[in-house]
Formats: C-alpha cells, sequence, structure tokens
C-alpha cells in the first residue's frame, strides 16, 4: 500500500517526464526547422526557438548530440534562382500596394496634424479668453474719487 506522499511524488515525477519530453520535442523539432530555413543551427538558435533555456540542452547528452549533428547537416538553401516568376510579381505586387497605403497614410496624417494645428490655435485663444475674464472678474472695484 502507498501512502499519499509517495502517491503525490510519483505524479509529480511523470509529470516532470512529460514537461521534460515535450521540452525534447521542441528542441528537436526547432533544430530540424532551422535546418529547413537555412538558419545556422547552434545551441542558442535552437534553444531560442524552441523556448527553453540552453543548459536543458547541455544537460540532456543524446539532445546536444542531435542537435550539434544537426548542426553540422548540409541546410537547405534558398536562392534567387528557385523564387519562381509568380512570387516574385506577388511580392511586386504587395510592394506596390504598401506603398500605396503608405502615401495614402502619409496624406492622412498631414490631414491630422493641420486639425491639430487649428485646434491648438483655439485652445490658446480660449485660454487667453479665460485669462482676460479672471482678471476682469478678480480686479477689485475702486469707489469713485
Amino acid at each position: 500500500m502507498t501512502t499519499q506522499r509517495e502517491d503525490r511524488l510519483a505524479a509529480l515525477r511523470a509529470a516532470n517526464q512529460r514537461k521534460t519530453q515535450g521540452a525534447t520535442d521542441r528542441v528537436l523539432v526547432a533544430a530540424r526547422a532551422l535546418v529547413e530555413e537555412g538558419e545556422k543551427v547552434n545551441i542558442h538558435a535552437v534553444a531560442a526557438r524552441a523556448e527553453v533555456a540552453r543548459s536543458f540542452i547541455y544537460s540532456h547528452p543524446d539532445l546536444l548530440a542531435a542537435v550539434r549533428e544537426l548542426g553540422t547537416s548540409t541546410p537547405r538553401l534558398r536562392t534567387p534562382s528557385t523564387l519562381t516568376r509568380s512570387t516574385e510579381e506577388s511580392l511586386r505586387g504587395r510592394l506596390a500596394d504598401s506603398l500605396d497605403r503608405q502615401r495614402g497614410l502619409s496624406t492622412e496624417l498631414d490631414v491630422v496634424k493641420a486639425e491639430r494645428e487649428t485646434l491648438l490655435d483655439e485652445v490658446r485663444s480660449l485660454r487667453a479668453e479665460l485669462r482676460a475674464s479672471r482678471r476682469q472678474t478678480s480686479a477689485p472695484s475702486r469707489p469713485p474719487l
């Protein structure tokens, strides 16, 4: 018969194993993704991509060896010659759309700036009126001489 304490410890051990396995899986997926993307595969990059501490990789020798092995594999490089014509046209279209949007936003910004200046002038005028009004009401009335 097991005690409650032993049951809790067993549950904690099982949870820790699941957590470790999940982190291990993320590390391997991240390393493979970096290879596929033609990125440099090193412990720092893999740990950042997998969202684990570098010490996690270093503390698991099999995992460390796997990451290092993937780091020495030949990455699949993307070169400009592999871009298809449709991809280039798509990128050009997106660039043109972005430039048009930027021009529109620039014009909109100019309008907003002009409105802001108008409002600031109105606020200044109202403040001046308020000061003048306060001066008139706060000035003591003098009896006629």
